[in-house]
This record gives structure tokens, sequence and C-alpha cells, in this order.
């Protein structure tokens, strides 16, 4: 009892000194009470310490008006920070688990809303168990909706693998002009391939194709560069007592534009006085020996048509629409590295 006693009395006494202490001196006592406020140790399986708002403001709200993190949090065997909304986001607005937001007014572009950085493994990543985004970006200002620099020389800007579609591109329909689902660029901005929401590519350079051989080597191949826009067929045919009738591949007919007239270049397989092409069709053409001739023999033909709904476009001097400019980005300095 006597020493059940005596530790009363000490604590008790400890008390009124500290109580003295803080009531002469107000510096010591907002740094004890912070002090004292920040030291949270516990062994329980929830959290140690809980916010819980009713109202419309924060659960739990952190601050920092130095050079110091707002909120700081680590951990050694799970995640550092996890966060998650219930919002009802059928009947009301969408909402996130995770808000970052860029406050700053200076003019500075190198702050991030959200940014992330590992030394090994991902920088930042989402998972979706729906057929929605694992990660969704918007941008609501005149600017890049997503950015990704690599910084590394040989490292990749972006590696994606789909299970079905590895990547999808679109752009609005425009009301007006053209806009471009997919631009591709130097590292100074300058076009080196796009594609417009008609569907048209547009492409610097060559358009050069890998061909196998029989040696199981590679080749490469170049395609040709027309004046006007062409779809072709190539076939063989036989003439009989100087007359052949050679009728055109249904689709391929169907997929011609009959508003201007498709040309047939003919190459004999044999002695003739010469053929000529005669009685074009939107179905068929006549091929005959000239000066009357009766010969019987092959002959191979190519069919050099327009596509349907292009006949007449042909080679300008200034691509059609404008390219599109996409002005290089410096690399910005990743905070928290």
């Amino acid at each position: 009892m006597n020493t059940r006693r005596l530790q009363i009395g000490a604590l008790l006494g400890g008390a009124a000194i500290v109580t003295a202490a803080l009531a002469t001196n107000p510096a010591a006592a907002s740094n004890i009470q912070n002090t004292f406020s920040s030291l949270v140790h516990c062994t329980k399986s929830t959290a140690c310490i809980w916010g819980d708002n009713k109202g419309n403001g924060a659960g739990v709200e952190a601050t920092n008006e130095g050079f110091g993190n707002g909120l700081y949090a680590q951990t050694a065997n799970n995640d550092a920070v996890s966060a998650q909304t219930t919002n009802p986001s059928a009947t009301q607005r969408g909402r996130s688990g995770v808000y970052g937001f860029d406050g700053s007014k200076d003019g500075g572009t190198q702050n991030c809303g959200v940014c992330g950085y590992s030394s090994l493994g991902i920088g930042s990543g989402g998972t979706s168990d729906t057929g929605r985004a694992g990660q969704f970006v918007e941008n609501q200002a005149n600017a890049r909706a997503l950015w990704v620099y690599a910084t590394a020389n040989g490292a990749d800007g972006t590696d994606i693998n789909g299970g079905y579609i590895g990547v999808v591109t679109r752009a609005p329909v425009p009301a007006s002009g053209v806009l471009y689902p997919f631009v591709a660029t130097d590292s100074n901005g300058n076009d080196l391939n796009f594609t417009d929401t008609n569907g048209d590519f547009y492409y610097h350079g060559s358009l050069i194709q890998f061909l196998r051989t029989r040696q199981g080597q590679k080749a490469v191949s170049y395609a040709p560069q027309m004046t006007t826009r062409t779809i072709e067929d190539v076939g063989s045919a036989q003439l009989r007592f100087g007359i052949a009738i050679v009728k055109l591949d249904n689709t391929f007919a169907q997929a011609i534009d009959t508003r201007s007239e498709y040309h047939v270049f003919l190459t004999p397989n044999g002695d003739t006085r010469g053929l000529y092409v005669t009685q074009k069709s939107p179905a068929s053409f006549v091929v005959r020996e000239a000066q009357g001739g009766r010969g019987s023999l092959t002959f191979d033909y190519r069919i050099v048509a327009s596509p349907l709904g292009h006949a007449g476009d042909r080679m300008g001097m200034s691509p059609l629409p404008t390219e599109p400019k996409a002005p290089p980005r410096a690399p910005i300095a990743m905070p928290g590295k």
C-alpha cells in the first residue's frame, strides 16, 4: 500500500511541476503538446489514429508550410497508403480513391497532380476488374492528358501488353476541320506519321516491308509511289480464234469507281499480230487480236482502277489536311526522387 501511495504521489508531483512550467512558458507548452500529439504507438490490428467526420470536411488533414511533406507514410510489408471510395457512381458524379491536385499558380510546369517513382519496380499502376480502364486520365485544358518521358538512353517510353487490343486511340468527330487520333513525331516535334479522323494515314520516309526468303533470311521491299489512288488486279486469260472475254472479279468490280475508266495492260504469251482491249464495262472487257487475227494463245493482264469514292484524286503540292503540330516537351524533374 505504501508503494502505491509513493507512485501516485510522484505522478501528481510531476504533473504539478509540468503544469507550472507550462503556465510560465507558453512556447514550451506548444512544443510539448506537439511532441506528445505526434508520438502514437500501438500494436492493434486497426488504425492507431482514426478520423471520423460526419460532415463535409476531411476525415484527416495534414498541412506543411515548410519544405517537408504534408503527409508521409511508410510501411515495411504492405501498401504505404491505401485509400478507397464507396461513392455510388451509378447515381452520383464519379469520384476517386486517390485524387491529386496541383494548385500552384506561378506559371511553372514542373509539378504533378499525381506522380509515381520506383527505383526498380513500376512508378505508378492501376487495375480494373471490369471492362473499364485500369488507369484513366482526363485533360480539360489545351495540353496532353497523358505524358510519358523516358530519361535514360535506350529506355522505352511505353510498354503496352493487351490481352485483346494493345492500343486504342480515338479523336472525336470534328464539327469542322480534321482531328488526329494518332501522331508520331521526332524529338523536335516534327511529324513522322499521323492518322486523321477520315482514317487516312500520312507518313514521311518510305513504306518498307520485311519478306522471308527460302533460305530463312529477311529481305526488304518498298511500296510504289503513285500520283493517284489506285486499286489493281492481275490475271491470265485465253484468246480463242482472235477473241477473249475477261470478266472482272466480282469483289474487285464492286470496289472500283466507275466514274473514271479503268486501264488494262496486256502481255501475250505467244506469237501474235498484237492484242488490244475493247468493250470495257463495269463487269468485263474484251480482248482481240490486231489486224483481224484469229490466233489462240494465253495472255496476262493487269487492271488499274480508282477505288470507290476516289475518282479524280490526284497528287497535290502539300499534304491535305494540314499536318498536325506536336511541339516537343522538355523533361521534368519527378517529385520525390
